[in-house]
């Protein structure tokens, strides 16, 4: 086996082989309209990425809309007012103790 014969399905393989590099050489660049095409789909499949997203967050704040309390809250206060103490009719308003520089106010 030293000339390396090659048997004809391995002959068939390298002649395809040999056809497919040949072919490569000579291709054109890539035709406009595949580059298009290449664009157009790409850019569709970013928008419906986008599309996902908004309405993932459309839906997320619908569903915190649907549960917030359908009753509105209510608060009840009561406003409580002390009234500010009167003196006493008959009672005096400072009293004067034994000394003379003492002075008793009750409160």
């Amino acid at each position: 086996m030293s000339d390396e014969q090659l048997t004809s399905a391995e002959a068939e393989l390298q002649q395809w082989i040999d056809g497919l590099l040949t072919s490569a050489e000579t291709l054109p660049a890539t035709p406009a309209a595949l580059r298009e095409r290449i664009e157009f789909s790409l850019c569709r499949k970013r928008r419906r990425g986008q599309t996902v997203k908004v309405l993932t967050a459309a839906a997320a704040g619908l569903l915190l809309l649907l549960s917030l309390p359908k009753t509105p809250i209510r608060v009840d206060r009561q406003v409580v007012t002390i009234p500010a103490p009167t003196p006493q009719k008959n009672s005096p308003i400072a009293s004067f103790a034994a000394r003379s520089d003492l002075v008793a106010i009750p409160l």
